[in-house]
């Protein structure tokens, strides 16, 4: 129970960054990562991983990573803590 609260924690904290960023999720998801599906103004997940990191200094995988279909999504993993996310978050403010 503490470790899903702690993985809830996390997941709010990086659903703020994909509305920051413009991409979507769908609320079903569940587990340790979140799947998000990048702005329409991009034809390719690699495209926006790389303006993401150009951009804010941030690395997020492109879904094209773990195989075709995910052309139009990018991943973001909860193994990370509260402080890292609000410094993405920070950086994408600034």
């Amino acid at each position: 129970d503490n470790l899903n609260q702690v993985y809830a924690e996390r997941k709010k904290e990086v659903l703020k960054i994909v509305d920051l960023i413009g991409c979507k999720v769908t609320s079903e998801q569940v587990g340790m990562f979140v799947w998000a599906q990048i702005p329409k103004t991009f034809d390719h997940a690699e495209k926006f991983a790389d303006h993401l990191l150009e951009q804010y200094r941030i690395f997020v995988p492109p879904g094209t990573v773990f195989g075709t279909e995910g052309k139009n999504y990018i991943r973001f993993s909860l193994c990370s803590d509260i402080p890292v996310w609000k410094e993405v978050i920070n950086r994408i403010k600034s």
